[in-house]
């Protein structure tokens, strides 16, 4: 696919949203990853043998998808809710915007505010490293 056919589709905006916002490369491939589906997740990795289980690391009762673990498990929902709240609190001009699965997880820029952006990627590692941790039996949400 040409720059063109990418503009046009609205997916260079989508590929290059964590270019735009930070220059940690840890940021940067993380994102990558994510947008080309390339997280490991229970489901991923009970399907290559590598896991017992693909029940969710946080609420044990739903097959952990990417979907699930980034946005639709109760406790996800939970700390995006909380994250929101908090970016509001402190920032008059996002108040416009609504509580999104495509604002949360980075697919759509949120107006011009590359800070919010940055701190909405790294709510998103967050919740990765969380849910790593959890299905190891170290940490708590």
């Amino acid at each position: 696919m040409n720059k063109k056919q990418l503009k046009s589709t609205g997916r260079e905006l989508k590929y290059t949203l964590a270019f735009k916002c930070t220059k940690e490369t840890k940021l940067r491939t993380f994102q990558f990853k994510f947008l080309h589906r390339r997280i490991a997740t229970n489901y991923f990795l009970l399907k290559i043998g590598i896991s017992s289980n693909s029940l969710c690391s946080f609420c044990n009762k739903h097959t952990e998808t990417l979907e699930h673990l980034f946005w639709s498990c109760p406790f996800t929902q939970t700390f995006w809710k909380n994250v929101f709240d908090w970016i509001k609190a402190g920032v008059p001009s996002f108040k416009s915007h609504r509580f999104s699965m495509s604002a949360s997880l980075g697919l759509i820029q949120i107006s011009d505010l590359a800070l919010i952006n940055h701190i909405l990627l790294i709510a998103t590692i967050f919740i990765f490293v969380k849910s790593e941790a959890m299905s190891q039996g170290f940490l708590y949400f």
